[in-house]
């Protein structure tokens, strides 16, 4: 038996999965096969399903994002 969704996002959750690059920092990430659901009642900061961040002009970020399934996201699924 499969859990029913709430028919809204969760009020008090951000982004599912966030990952932030800072202060001139590189990151290489494999976001792979993840199930985000419920999240992001309120999209400020930029939250979303699945958050991907380079925060100043010296950092950096390589991302494979693949299979992941999003469901009852209250803003973005993916952003970056």
């Amino acid at each position: 038996m499969t859990p029913s969704s709430p028919s809204a996002p969760n009020h008090d959750s951000g982004s599912g999965i966030q990952v932030e690059s800072t202060i001139g920092s590189h990151i290489d990430a494999q976001i792979y096969n993840n199930q985000v659901w419920d999240v992001v009642g309120d999209a400020a900061g930029g939250a979303s399903g699945i958050l991907l961040y380079a925060s100043d002009p010296a950092s950096s970020m390589n991302a494979d994002v693949v299979g992941n399934t999003l469901d009852s996201i209250g803003a973005n699924g993916l952003f970056m």
